[in-house]
């Protein structure tokens, strides 16, 4: 069975919150012409709301995702309930401030993007204050939240959205260093905090609130591209052409920044829950970037990769030698099937600075295999409880062949091969010939005899061997799936049928009754004595037979005058 690839904690290819289809198919180029078609991308559609409006949408649009009732507060992160009281929990904080270019009666004093609810005591505290580090600069992240790429990203879209051509607006500009009039900055921090703190999904959420009516009443129809595609803020105020690669460790880099790498799960039972398997994304150059992670519709296979942080969308690198990794593993074990997919790795950034760097970096493939596979089942003789004779076993020795151990394969190729796992019942006189640890393939089978160890004492034995057997432990999912039962019946009697005891041997030694190597009038003494007892260890042949008949030789469970007469000529012509 082969079933569809999907990606990622949340599933790339069902990604609640990425842009429609075709959304930024009109924005193209660097530079200038780049700002201009992102500046018609996000004015047209665009609604704009009131500012007192804005008080009752944001609880929607910054709603507590554990909570609805509450609302998650910009730089704190505190949540708080969500009901307007005119300011006194929370109130509207311009993250581009009225002082520095924001009119009150335009439609950036209550763009949904721009606007955010914040502490009042924060809110005072921040004033206009640009972004940035040092005691002139307002630092997003100060009180331990990962709120610097986020404020980035709002900063990014005012200077795209607003460029003093709509009533009652300004050109809003970004720049390195402290800022002036329309102005905010500090542009090169702000480029820091965008590649080192990624969109995470309650920002990816929230840009998906302020843009759908799916979820707000007040939807403002547009979004911020910097959430969604993180390479255009390089492309408009990068230093320069970018030179960053990516590439999969282990991959054999090419020139051109390709790199291919061979993942393989290896099986998974059906049903399980296997850990899989890491891939180590690298990062070298100076400048950041941003990359994407996808699958190919229709490839076999059903795949989930997550980043560390279990993030959907696209993610970023900072400057310098990076690493992030990628965790590998089978999305669904629900279904018996095969696994070959192809995982793409793609620097989004849309500069180079030459072959293999920035937009001139090609792709880099994570081929992954792995079967879901059938548990193992296995049967003695097609059954799972079995009694058989062993007949005649001489210390030391192994039985012929009493019953096939078949695994079987009710999945053709996609059945885990079983394997031994204990085995118990064995005695001093019988012991199975398998060991925990033996493996089975799916469609064979193993032949199970029983050994007598050299120390078991002659005459009759019986054992019952309980077998247990799982899925091979190599196998993801592996657990204990069967206990057999094989019940043995056997007369332990030495293979030279005469050497019976030890010569010089007396009832009570130690010696008494076990085989020397030496056949003598101490075995024939031994033996008759044995045989007037009727011990069973003197059923040395079958009543009647004679030479050449099938059961000359062999014991029928009798002790009768056919076995004394087989035994003596059996001595008068010694062992070989």
């Amino acid at each position: 069975m082969i079933t569809p690839l999907a990606l990622v904690a949340a599933a790339l290819a069902a990604d609640p919150y990425a842009p429609p289809a075709g959304y930024y198919d009109s924005v193209s180029g660097t530079g200038a012409a780049l700002e201009a078609s992102l500046h018609q991308r996000v004015s047209f559609p665009f609604t704009s709301w009131s500012y007192s409006v804005a008080a009752v949408a944001l609880q929607a649009i910054d709603e507590d995702p554990n909570d609805p009732d509450r609302i998650v507060l910009i730089y704190n992160g505190q949540s708080v309930p969500a009901q307007w009281d005119s300011g006194a929990t929370w109130n509207r904080e311009h993250t581009w401030p009225r002082s520095r270019g924001i009119d009150s009666s335009g439609p950036d004093n209550s763009d949904f993007h721009m606007l955010r609810p914040c502490n009042p005591g924060i809110n005072s505290s921040r004033s206009n204050k640009p972004f940035g580090g040092g005691g002139s600069y307002w630092d997003p992240g100060s009180f331990g939240e990962y709120d610097r790429g986020e404020i980035a990203r709002s900063m990014f879209y005012a200077a795209v959205r607003y460029d003093g051509q709509e009533s009652g607006t300004t050109d809003l500009q970004l720049v390195p260093g402290f800022p002036s009039g329309n102005q905010m900055g500090d542009l090169d921090a702000l480029l820091v905090w965008h590649y080192a703190e990624a969109p995470d999904t309650r920002e990816r959420r929230r840009n998906y609130y302020v843009f759908s009516d799916e979820v707000a009443l007040w939807a403002q129809g547009n979004r911020n591209p910097f959430i969604d595609r993180p390479e255009y803020a390089w492309a408009l105020w990068g230093t320069g052409p970018n030179d960053s690669r990516v590439t999969l460790q282990g991959g054999n880099p090419q020139s051109d920044g390709a790199s291919e790498l061979m993942v393989d799960l290896g099986d998974a039972v059906v049903g399980s829950d296997p850990a899989g398997t890491t891939v180590t994304i690298t990062k070298t150059g100076i400048d950041p970037t941003s990359y994407t992670v996808t699958l190919p519709e229709g490839i076999g296979g059903e795949l989930i990769g997550f980043f560390d942080g279990s993030v959907a969308g696209p993610r970023t690198f900072p400057s310098g030698s990076q690493q992030a990794q990628l965790a590998i593993s089978f999305g669904s074990t629900d279904a018996v099937g095969l696994i070959d997919g192809v995982v793409t790795v793609d620097n989004t950034d849309l500069t180079t600075a030459g072959a293999g760097r920035g937009s001139a970096d090609a792709n880099d493939d994570v081929i992954v295999l792995g079967r879901v596979v059938a548990p193992a089942d296995a049967r003695l003789d097609g059954q799972t409880s079995v009694s058989v004779s062993a007949g005649s076993i001489a210390p030391g020795e192994t039985s012929a062949a009493l019953a096939s151990l078949a695994a079987l394969e009710p999945e053709a190729g996609l059945t885990a091969a079983a394997e031994v796992l204990s085995i118990s019942g064995a005695t001093t006189s019988l012991a199975l010939d398998l060991q925990p640890g033996d493996v089975i393939d799916a469609g064979n089978a193993l032949d199970v005899r029983v050994t007598a160890p050299m120390s078991a004492p002659l005459g009759a034995a019986s054992a019952t061997f309980q077998i247990e057997l799982g899925d091979e432990q190599t196998v993801a999912g592996a657990a204990s799936r069967r206990t057999l039962t094989l019940s043995v019946s056997a007369v332990i009697a030495p293979s030279c049928v005469p050497d019976v005891t030890s010569t010089g041997s007396n009832p009570g030694d130690s010696s008494y009754g076990v085989s020397d190597g030496t056949v003598d009038t101490a075995d024939l003494s031994y033996y008759v004595e044995q045989w007037v007892a009727q011990n069973p260890i003197t059923d040395v042949t079958s009543t009647t037979s004679n030479p050449g008949d099938p059961g000359y030789g062999v014991p029928d469970g009798v002790v009768g005058i056919a076995d004394l007469s087989y035994f003596v000529e059996q001595w008068i012509a010694g062992c070989p």
